[in-house]
């Protein structure tokens, strides 16, 4: 039986009922299973429940706790604990990124005997100081705190290879600074593969379109796409085999996988933006012809467009800053296909239907344009 299932049970009864005793608990909870990766992110959810008045002492208490462990790399563990809910209750300060360096440092050296994919046990250290010095960046608007914490997280990234929530903190760093082309390099090093792409594979294309070059996103564009088609194309083959060898369960799953991919916002996202990029590069009028006259959208952009939105929220959060998503990116999909297509009426010589496309790809951007201004103060 795992050990975290009664107390986690129990701590959270606490929280609901605002028991007098939830502080105790937490502090014990911490207290036998702090050590174990997971402990901070079971305990988060019952942090805020923690009366303020109660948090000075229960924090002592865990500290002298930590200090009280002795077997190492524990202790360090014990400690990363710690420090994550002392951060979580006071919000972290300037001041706190410099001994969380220290502790980083000298942690460091209980992970020199460690196999290249597993995590150092500083890891916690680094990643805590490099969320405080990104939040000295949003309160500043200093980039320097932001060089910081890419410095930090670039080299930890080469200790620790396989941490991937170290990566995915620098990316937020290499997004803020237009660092590209490291952006593209730590992204691949993530080595998003099948479902995990349509979740994960917005992150580098939404940055790639504002800094990088365009054989770099029309290479990444090919890339994308061909994700998709082959996907799509496998799936027969796959629900033949899954009938072949009496896994009928599976072939739901495919079915639902075909779905998915047919209905991806991170595919019709691709579609759209691959064709404006060829567009974009059209030398002569001809060139610019062919390419609409070819054009084939899978969406009806007279319609109003509800494909779902499958990035992966957890991560979204982590590097994309808030405020800073459009409205509706399914708006923006109909949009561009109207747009697209309507031009391509056009030099098809099909005046109606070019008429009807353009007039709904200016009402949709005119929406688009007035809901964000109707939602300001």
């Amino acid at each position: 039986e795992d050990p975290r299932t009664l107390p986690l049970a129990h701590l959270h009864l606490a929280a609901q009922y605002q028991r007098a005793e939830l502080s105790h608990l937490l502090v014990e909870f911490v207290k036998r299973l702090g050590s174990k990766p997971s402990c901070f992110s079971d305990v988060m959810p019952l942090l805020k429940a923690v009366p303020a008045a109660t948090r000075a002492e229960a924090l002592e208490q865990l500290q002298r706790d930590a200090k009280a462990v002795t077997a190492r790399p524990n202790a360090v563990l014990h400690d990363t604990t710690v420090e994550r809910v002392r951060v979580y209750w006071t919000g972290g300060a300037a001041a706190d990124i410099a001994p969380l360096l220290a502790k980083y440092e000298a942690a460091l050296e209980l992970g020199r005997d460690l196999k290249p994919s597993e995590h150092q046990h500083a890891d916690g250290y680094a990643l805590l100081a490099a969320h405080l010095m990104l939040n000295q960046f949003s309160a500043t608007g200093d980039l320097s705190h932001v060089a910081q914490a890419g410095a930090l997280l670039e080299r930890a990234t080469q200790a620790s290879t396989h941490n991937h929530q170290l990566t995915l903190v620098l990316l937020r760093a290499h997004a803020i600074l237009g660092n590209v082309v490291s952006f593209r390099d730590h992204f691949a090093r993530l080595e998003t593969k099948h479902i995990q792409f349509d979740s994960l594979g917005y992150l580098y294309l939404d940055h790639a379109l504002f800094f990088a070059d365009d054989a770099s996103v029309g290479a990444y564009l090919a890339h994308t796409l061909h994700f998709f088609e082959s996907g799509t194309h496998e799936i027969p083959e796959y629900v033949v085999k899954a009938y072949s060898n009496g896994s009928f369960h599976k072939i739901e799953e495919f079915r639902e996988f075909a779905e998915r991919l047919g209905q991806s916002q991170h595919r019709a996202w691709a579609q759209g933006e691959y064709i404006v990029l060829h567009l974009r590069g059209a030398k002569t009028y001809d060139e610019a012809k062919k390419i609409l006259v070819a054009l084939a959208l899978p969406h009806d952009p007279t319609k109003p467009l509800s494909l779902p939105d499958n990035r992966d929220v957890g991560v979204m959060n982590a590097i994309v800053e808030q405020g800073t998503e459009t409205p509706s990116r399914n708006d923006w999909i109909r949009f561009r296909t109207a747009l697209l297509t309507g031009l391509a009426a056009v030099v098809k010589g099909d005046w109606s239907a070019a008429a009807t496309l353009l007039e709904v790809a200016a009402t949709v951007l005119a929406s688009s344009v007035a809901a964000p201004a109707a939602a300001a103060p």
